[in-house]
Parts: C-alpha cells; sequence; structure tokens
C-alpha cells in the first residue's frame, strides 16, 4: 500500500498540498500530513539526495526491555535537538509509543518513539532512535526498539515500519537483527 506523507511549513499550504495528491493517488494509498511543522521542513535539501529503505515487520510482545516511558514531549524533544534528529516535531509525542534510557545523572541518553499512527490499517511510523555517542554499544537503541515494539502491539497496532539511510549498511543489518525486512525505496521531494 503506498503511503505519502506531506509536511508543510504552514497549516494553509498544507490543505492545498493534500487535495493534490488525493487526486492522483491510488484509492488504497494512506496520506499522513503534518502541518504548521517548521522543524519538519528545514531539512530538505539534504533529504532529497539521500536514498532511504522502508523497512516494516509485524509488531509482537517482546522480551522484557528496561527502557522506561518518556512522558515528555519537552524533553523528548530537546534531546532530539542536541542529537541533530530531524524530522521530529513535540506534536508526533502525542502518539505515545515513546521510550529511552536515563543516564547516571537522570539525563534522556537514548529514544526511540513514534513519528505517527494510522489507525484505519494498524500502522505505526517509529522514529527518533538516537542514542548519545558516549553511551553506544550497550544495547539501549536496541531496547528501546523493542519496547516501541511492544507497546504498539499491546494497544492494537499489527504492523510497524521506520527509515533508514540506504548507504549506512551497520544500520540496516541492526533493524534486521529486529526483524525489519526491506519493502521499498524512496526520496524526499521538495513541491
Amino acid at each position: 500500500m503506498p503511503v505519502l506523507s506531506l509536511i508543510s511549513t504552514d497549516p494553509e499550504t498544507a490543505r492545498e498540498l493534500i487535495d493534490r495528491p488525493r487526486e492522483s493517488a491510488a484509492p488504497e494509498s494512506l496520506l499522513a500530513l503534518y502541518g504548521g511543522e517548521p522543524a519538519l521542513a528545514a531539512d530538505w535539501a539534504a533529504s532529497e539526495t539521500q536514498e532511504d529503505v522502508w523497512m516494516t515487520r509485524a509488531t509482537a510482545p517482546s522480551i522484557e526491555t528496561t527502557a522506561i516511558e518518556i512522558t515528555s514531549a519537552d524533553e523528548l524533544s530537546s534531546f532530539y535537538r542536541k542529537h541533530q534528529m530531524r524530522f521530529w516535531a513535540s506534536a508526533m509525542h502525542q502518539f505515545g509509543h515513546c521510550f529511552g534510557f536515563r543516564g547516571h545523572s537522570g539525563e534522556l541518553v537514548s529514544a526511540a518513539a513514534v513519528n505517527f499512527i494510522i489507525p484505519e490499517v494498524a500502522y505505526a511510523q517509529i522514529g527518533g532512535v538516537v542514542t548519545d555517542p558516549a553511551w553506544r554499544g550497550k544495547g539501549f537503541a536496541r531496547s528501546c526498539v523493542l519496547a516501541v515494539i511492544d507497546s504498539l502491539y499491546r494497544s492494537g497496532i499489527a504492523e510497524c515500519g521506520l527509515f533508514a539511510r540506504c548507504d549506512d549498511g551497520r544500520l540496516l543489518e541492526f533493524y534486521c537483527s529486529l526483524g525489519f525486512r526491506e519493502r521499498g525505496r524512496f526520496h524526499f521531494i521538495g513541491l
């Protein structure tokens, strides 16, 4: 099933943009729209030259992880800004399913979250998987992603997906080790 995400810096433009693809998209296509999110539209030049892989897997109960739920949108947004995580907006926190780890002094050191949920097809998009470089190699990202998958499963979401850079072999291997499989490739296109 084709999925089209539209990102606009202003809500009026977003409403105008959504009508164009809806006219030409296949009837079974799903549209995800973020209007009025300047943070999401800031890096188009870099994104348009990058090819990414869309990977999916069924959700399932996972092994117990020690990842904790992140309840503060501000804390998560601050962590993502610090680590230059693109394509995250605090409005995405409304979907829930945000998990992470804290360091010795209580600061967030690793996180994974959901970018959007499409309840009509029980699908969720995982994003924002990042670990502070000083804390890498301890399995935190793996535990965070598994906690998100488990949380999605428990809320009735049957399938989840994510995007990863095609040119990052280690990252693709990591997601494959978690059960994700390639479903397609894509480029961002600025309109």
